[in-house]
Order: structure tokens, then sequence, then C-alpha cells
């Protein structure tokens, strides 16, 4: 009998490897931001107090540091997308990139309920900071939920399926930057960060559009 793997699901994981002057830039200028401007005001989701999320449009600012950054994301998430969708040169080169972007503050006991971001194609989860590491296994562990237990029976026939067709979640405890770009319909979460330290990171969501790609067809 022949095993095959259907329905994969696409994630990347990458460093952006910037020496330390960069990250430090960049978290002065974020707590920067939290100190002097008030916090997200349509954020939906519930949350503990020791979380600052700001307004979503981080990469829209002029600062050095920032538009190094969004090179740096801009430049991963284009080359994802045409990898995978196949792309040649004439369609990567014509390609729009819309986003939002904010960032998390994350201090002791913060957390991010399940969610997921229903409005864009892409998202991506950047650490800035990885605060207290050694905090504890599952502290500040970024969670993400198999799409394929949604409308799913559980029982012996399938509850201990081995890599990779596993079933389980996947945790990522972020290091410094590392950076995660996937499905934004894919469930995810953030256990509660136990550190003295700040957790830092930065999320996007992106859409595209292409005047030679029919997403109608």
């Amino acid at each position: 009998m022949k095993l095959e793997q259907w329905f994969a699901l696409p994630v990347a994981v990458d460093t952006i490897n910037k020496p330390d002057i960069f990250h430090n830039q960049l978290k002065d200028y974020i707590l920067e931001i939290e100190n002097s401007e008030e916090e997200n005001k349509i954020l939906t989701q519930s949350k503990k107090t020791g979380l600052y999320e700001s307004e979503w449009n981080l990469l829209d600012r002029s600062e050095p540091v920032i538009r190094e950054l969004k090179e740096e994301i801009f430049s991963r998430v284009k080359a994802l997308v045409c990898k995978l969708n196949g792309y040649h040169e004439k369609i990567s080169s014509s390609m729009v990139i819309k986003q939002q972007t904010w960032f998390h503050v994350t201090r002791n006991g913060g957390y991010f309920t399940n969610h997921n971001h229903p409005m864009a194609s892409w998202s991506a989860v950047y650490c800035v900071a990885e605060g207290d590491y050694n905090s504890g296994d599952d502290s500040g562990v970024t969670r993400f939920f198999s799409p394929f237990q949604i409308n799913g029976y559980i029982d012996a026939g399938n509850v201990n399926l081995q890599p990779p067709f596993s079933q389980s979640t996947m945790n990522i405890k972020l290091r410094t930057g590392q950076i995660i770009f996937f499905p934004s319909n894919l469930m995810h979460e953030v256990s509660p960060y136990l550190g003295a330290k700040e957790r830092i990171t930065i999320a996007s969501n992106f859409w595209f559009e292409n005047k030679y790609v029919n997403i109608r067809a």
C-alpha cells in the first residue's frame, strides 16, 4: 500500500541575521512608542495585563531601522509567495504587497488567546527580543494548531499519528531574530510569558495584488 501526503501546509522559518545594534535600536524605538502612544483601540482579543499592542502601522513609519526591517520582511514574503505559487519573473516583478504590521510588548503574565487572521493570505511573527528564554518550557510559546482538527473526530485510530501527519500542536519558542511566515487562517496563540525582561515581537498580515494573476480562475 502506497502512503501519500495530501494537503500539506506551508510554513517558512528563517532568521534575520543582523548585528545586536539593529535589534537594540529596534527594541528602543518600540519601547519609545509604547511609552508615548496609546495602545491599539480596536484590539478584539481578550488579554491579560502585561501585553501592549501597538497600532497596525509599524512598517509605514519612516525611521531608518523600520525601513531596514521592512526591506528584510518584504523580500522574504515575496520570495516565499512566488516560490510556492510558481510565479515567473514577470509576475514577481509586478507583485504589490499590502500589509498591516504591529508589535507586542509582553511582560510577566502576558499572553494572547487562540485566534487567526481571516482578512489576509499570509502572516508573520518576528522576534525582536526573546526576553527570559529560560523562564520555563511553556513560557511565551507561540503555539500553532493543526487545521485538520477542525470538524475532526479523535480516537485511537488517529490520536497518535506520527509526523508529518501528526495533528498535535506545533510549539515554537522564538529566539531573537527569528521570523515565521504562515497561512493567515492557521489558528495560533501565545502562552503566558513568565519572565522579568520584556518579550517583544512584531506581527504582520499580508495580502497581494497582481495584474497578471486571475484569482477567479
